[in-house]
């Protein structure tokens, strides 16, 4: 869901935003400032303005701000998905390519520490895991 506006702006705009994930993965471009140049809003705020509209008003926070820098304060949902979002990049499971790709060991940092503790396993036996569950849903 936190990506939600990508698909609205490819639903509007299916060949220039096909063509911006396109181009972007292969040149490693900011997406996000692509698609303000080109479309006047980011997937964020296109999202952002979709889930407002839909019966998950709750959503709106970590769709509109999913790819700020986290915060401190309370660890809620939006940091949750924020600190996800970079694991699955730092993992190579992002969506996009990312330049640069976070490390692993700092977007773990990044837990709240009791969390951190119970999450101290090595990044390729973490991603031959996820592979292996990818593969166990096809």
């Amino acid at each position: 869901m936190r990506d939600i506006g990508r698909l609205a702006l490819l639903v509007k705009h299916p060949d220039a935003y096909a063509k911006l994930l396109a181009d972007s993965s292969e040149r490693g471009i900011d997406l996000m400032a692509a698609e303000r140049e080109l479309f006047d809003i980011d997937h964020c705020s296109a999202g952002a303005w979709l889930i407002e509209r839909l019966p998950f008003p709750e959503l709106h926070e970590i769709v509109a701000w999913h790819h700020e820098p986290l915060t401190g304060g309370p660890f809620r949902m939006l940091q949750l998905v924020q600190i996800a979002d970079r694991m699955a990049d730092a993992l190579g499971f992002g969506v996009m390519a990312t330049a640069p790709v976070p490390d692993f060991d700092d977007v773990r940092h990044d837990l709240p520490e009791s969390s951190r503790a119970r999450f101290s396993c090595d990044p390729q036996e973490l991603r031959d895991e996820v592979q292996t569950r990818i593969r166990s849903w096809s």
